[in-house]
């Protein structure tokens, strides 16, 4: 895919619009050659600040709310989560049908389990995903993913969803973990 397609910018520079993207992430430590870094910036600090480790490790341009000089091709949009959302629904096109989230302080995963469980009784394809792992009835998964795997989910989950949209749910429950204590 190219840059120009991935952001959808009607001004973009044709030389950087032309390059091709291998991927997509707002995490430094997670960019891989081609890949597009998403600056996002933040309270304890700005995304901007990890743009040499990005380089460092193959990112071929970086989104950013703002100008710097970063030694790559630089796209300054208004919001960059926004432009990482819409970029990530083109870049992994595959989505569920329907996705609900639930947030919180307490019950999120009681919540989603009864949903899940209504959907499956009222005869929709259903699954979930969150702190407790993956709970699938189509793979015959239950994975314990454990704490950490619903804290730093993020665009890694493509990699679990496409596997069960594969097998057939038309109903995924998502479950945002920030600051849960189970």
């Amino acid at each position: 895919m190219r840059l120009s397609d991935l952001l959808a910018i009607s001004d973009l520079d044709p030389a950087i619009g032309a390059i091709e993207i291998a991927g997509l992430s707002a995490d430094s430590r997670a960019i891989r050659a081609g890949e597009v870094f998403f600056a996002i910036p933040g309270h304890a600090g700005d995304g901007l600040s990890f743009v040499a480790d990005a380089k460092g490790r193959g990112a071929c341009a970086v989104v950013a709310q703002r100008h710097a000089d970063c030694g790559l091709p630089l796209i300054v949009v208004d919001d960059v989560r926004a432009a990482l959302a819409h970029a990530a629904a083109r870049f992994y096109p595959r989505q569920p049908q329907t996705i609900v989230a639930v947030t919180g302080t307490s019950g999120k995963t009681s919540v989603v389990a009864f949903l899940r469980q209504i959907w499956r009784a009222c005869s929709h394809a259903a699954a979930s995903l969150g702190t407790v792992g993956v709970v699938d009835p189509f793979l015959g998964a239950e994975l314990g993913l454990g704490l950490g795997f619903g804290l730093g989910l993020g665009l890694g989950a493509v990699g679990v969803v496409d596997p069960l949209l594969d097998a057939g749910p038309t109903r995924a429950q998502w479950a945002p973990q920030k600051g849960i204590r189970e």
